[in-house]
């Protein structure tokens, strides 16, 4: 097949799944964990000294797990929404909110946000718990969908640029790899 049926069939296929919405064939996508920047089903989240979370493309973007520490700097433009466990603000560290399932906030001096910890918040009582139950769904059916490439060795980058040319097939492109760890000032592409 040349490269240029291959472009015609990749943009028919484009125009395709748009027409279909945001829920295509396979019927699933990450629900609730779509509001989420970073999201841990069964562990701690660690956001780095001076690191920043930006919304582009919404008000503010959240960040839930069972508990939360934000370093000194860090600098978070939405909420912080931790269960079971509390969450822990560094020196100059900020957020809009904390929110917890009653665990305890700390705040160290000049850190910022809103504490909620009464446990009764939606964001923590609904929105956190069906998000990751909506990830859940997503990995099953992302799991069923065959391989379009595998990689068998991890993909490592470390301060660079790197792409991935990756062949797609019907719209859908499932990449499989071992592990895939992209360091600090490094970013993955895939084309």
């Amino acid at each position: 097949m040349t490269d240029a049926i291959r472009r015609i069939i990749a943009i028919l296929s484009l125009i395709f799944l748009l027409t279909l919405g945001s829920r295509v064939s396979y019927g699933i996508d990450l629900g609730n964990a779509l509001d989420f920047g970073v999201i841990s089903s069964n562990g701690n989240i660690n956001l780095g000294t001076n690191s920043k979370s930006l919304a582009l493309f919404v008000s503010d973007i959240e960040i839930g797990g069972q508990s939360i520490t934000a370093n000194n700097g860090s600098s978070i433009t939405g909420d912080l929404i931790a269960s079971p466990k509390g969450i822990s603000l560094k020196k100059g560290a900020s957020a809009i909110s904390c929110i917890t399932a009653g665990a305890k906030v700390k705040l160290a001096a000049t850190a910022a946000c809103a504490v909620d910890a009464t446990g009764t918040n939606s964001e923590v009582t609904t929105v956190l718990p069906n998000a990751i139950a909506d990830i859940g769904s997503f990995v099953t059916a992302a799991e069923a969908q065959p391989a379009t490439n595998a990689i068998t060795k991890p993909i490592k980058v470390k301060k660079q640029t790197m792409q991935m040319l990756t062949d797609t097939v019907s719209g859908l492109n499932v990449v499989t790899a071992p592990s895939v760890d992209v360091g600090p000032n490094a970013t993955l592409q895939f084309n």
